[in-house]
């Protein structure tokens, strides 16, 4: 008696991989053209007014050597 594989015959893995890639890229395309459609209402909005201001440069940090430099050293 020969049993028949509980595997999926090729057929049916490219049917299957069809349909899951085919849904796939629909998905993506669906999301792809959602961005694209709010990202042009954004733009066509005025832009907020605090965007507008030029934003000053972020105050200077001090660096791990400017640190080690201002510590006391004991040396003895």
């Amino acid at each position: 008696m020969t049993e028949k594989s509980k595997l999926p015959d090729l057929k049916e893995v490219t049917g299957m991989a069809k349909k899951f890639f085919g849904d796939i890229k629909t998905s993506v395309t669906e999301i792809a053209g959602e961005y694209k459609s709010k990202r042009d209402h954004a733009d066509a909005e005025p832009a907020p007014k605090t965007a507008a201001k030029k934003s000053s440069p972020p105050p200077p940090t001090e660096s791990k050597d400017a640190s080690k430099s201002e510590e006391p050293s004991s040396d003895k």
